[in-house]
């Protein structure tokens, strides 16, 4: 518990010094987390937020056409009432989907 401990205090302190924001919310890595980590989460009154939009790129990312695909799933998870998505910028077919993603978020 004192090393979570200690490298969440350090990544909320980076956040503050490069934001000037202190937040509350933590995303596990991978969404993955245990009663363990919701404990120390707690101790720091900190709340563990996830997405309910995935547009996949960690799967369509380097195959086939994989914006076209990424844009699917996304439209698709957003019609059915999800509202926070989790997008990795590593993926160029994210970057360049970005725009019709956001603008169908609008619409």
């Amino acid at each position: 518990d004192v090393q979570i401990l200690a490298e969440l205090e350090a990544s909320r302190q980076a956040v503050g010094t490069l934001f000037g924001i202190n937040s509350s919310f933590f995303r596990p890595p991978y969404g993955a987390i245990d009663a363990r980590g919701r404990a120390v989460l707690g101790a720091l009154g900190m709340a563990t937020i996830l997405w309910d939009i995935d547009v996949q790129d960690w799967i369509y990312g380097a195959g086939g056409d994989p914006g076209k695909q990424q844009l699917a799933a996304f439209k698709d998870q957003l019609d059915r009432g999800g509202n926070l998505v989790v997008a990795h910028y590593l993926y160029n077919s994210t970057v360049e989907q970005l725009d019709e993603m956001i603008t169908y978020a609008k619409s």
